[in-house]
C-alpha cells in the first residue's frame, strides 16, 4: 500500500516471491525484527516492485539478481551522503561544462 516504509515493502516482497516460486521450504521467510538488506530493482521486472529484501546473501533461485539497479545503489548509498559535504565546499560530483574562465 502507499506509504509503506521501503524496508517493509522489501521484506514483504521477499516472502511473497519465495512462496510464489515454491521456495518456501528452502528459503526462510523474513520475520519481524530480523536484520535485512535490500536492493533497488529496475522496473519493469517480474516482481513488479522496485525493492527486494534478503538476509545474508541474495538467493540465486529467487532470480532477482539480474534486475538490481546499480546506478540507484550508487546514488542513494554513496552520493546522497556525500552531497552535504560537497555542497559545503562548492563542489559537484558530476563533471559539468561551464563558460567560466
Amino acid at each position: 500500500k502507499k506509504g509503506t516504509p521501503i524496508h517493509v515493502r522489501a521484506a514483504l516482497m521477499h516472502n511473497y516471491w519465495a512462496e510464489k516460486k515454491g521456495l518456501g521450504k528452502r528459503i526462510k521467510p523474513i520475520a519481524d525484527g530480523e536484520r535485512i538488506k535490500y536492493v533497488h530493482l529496475k522496473v519493469p521486472n517480474p516482481t513488479r516492485e522496485d525493492v527486494f529484501a534478503f538476509v545474508g546473501k541474495l538467493h540465486p533461485d529467487l532470480d532477482v539478481h539480474r534486475h538490481v539497479c546499480k546506478k540507484t545503489h550508487f546514488e542513494k548509498g554513496f552520493i546522497a551522503p556525500l552531497e552535504g559535504i560537497l555542497k559545503a565546499i562548492n563542489w559537484d560530483w558530476e563533471k559539468r561544462n561551464t563558460l567560466d574562465f
